[in-house]
């Protein structure tokens, strides 16, 4: 009975933060001291404007500044104009992301008067085919977007901008010289994991959570008179100090790879493409080109 009454109790008190935070944000402002507008727009990490086919959808997270707590989640579009109310003392903190809906990640729980701290998108763990190597493997990320400001109410006024720019970085890996030459394995059974980045993003933009893999699916192409290993660029949590590319063929590892044939590290770069050429021939070489997002490197330019 007693623990029914703690619990009756803490509604009641969420209930009236709820009803207190949110009321300037209904379609009623009487009761509100003034109306502010924000729109989205998204840069990319040179600062150049993007269309609106880049973001599929923008949700935006209204936060009390000074506590910081959730007052409400409004979703919404580029470029689409949001008005909201609030009181004309204290700070409104606004968080937006982008492309959050794309399947491969979701947002933990978040309710009216959570904290910003505990507020983070995670990325969905992946089931691999095989059990070997053993490891813990996650989705790629869709293409996120995210960002924020902070205005003091008194200086809100007209048409407020909040920019959003990528949080993730992508990558392509090209293996030459795999496939050894009358061999039956499948090509099924050829396969790249790269290791690790963290799985977390918080809403200020901190990497953080478990260690996780990706196991991107790959392909044999053909380039001149052989084929090479391919995998088109996928997405990936930003990891500037270096992550490792593992190649298989079937359960043997062939090769482990964490940096380029300068010494530097394998760094996967916010907002920015990583090319990596293996090229098993011989000696072996590796080969990393760092480039913009989308420009990927063919290999007469490695």
């Amino acid at each position: 009975m007693k623990q029914r009454r703690k619990i009756s109790l803490r509604l009641i008190v969420l209930l009236g933060f709820v009803q207190a935070m949110t009321g300037c944000i209904k379609e009623d402002l009487k009761n509100c001291s003034a109306e502010y507008s924000f729109t989205v727009k998204a840069y990319d990490n040179s600062g150049n404007e993007l269309t609106s086919g880049e973001v599929d959808d923008v949700c935006l997270f209204v936060f009390n500044g000074s506590s910081p707590l959730l007052v409400e989640r409004i979703d919404t579009h580029i470029g689409e104009v949001v008005t909201i109310a609030a009181p004309e003392n204290g700070y409104t903190h606004i968080v937006a992301w982008g492309n959050l809906g794309g399947g491969s990640q979701d947002i933990a729980e978040v309710y009216p008067g959570v904290h910003a701290e505990l507020c983070y998108v995670y990325l969905l763990p992946f089931t691999r085919t095989r059990s070997t190597p053993a490891c813990i493997c996650a989705n790629t990320p869709d293409d996120l977007f995210r960002g924020d400001i902070w205005v003091s109410h008194p200086t809100m006024k007209g048409d407020i901008i909040v920019p959003i720019k990528r949080e993730v970085s992508s990558m392509n890996v090209i293996v030459k010289n795999l496939k050894t030459p009358g061999s039956t394995l499948p090509d099924k059974d050829y396969f790249v994991l790269v290791k690790e980045t963290d799985s977390e993003l918080d809403f200020y933009g901190s990497r953080k959570g478990d260690k996780i893999y990706y196991s991107p699916s790959g392909a044999f192409v053909a380039n001149s008179r052989s084929e090479e290993y391919y995998k088109s660029y996928f997405n990936a949590i930003p990891e500037p100090d270096g992550v490792t590319v593992e190649v298989y063929k079937g359960e043997q590892l062939v090769t482990s790879v964490s940096k380029d044939k300068n010494g530097d590290p394998i760094a996967l770069v916010k907002g920015k493409l990583t090319n990596v050429l293996i090229d098993l021939n011989g000696t072996m070489t590796v080969t990393v080109t760092i480039t913009d997002w989308g420009n990927e490197v063919v290999e007469k330019e490695f």
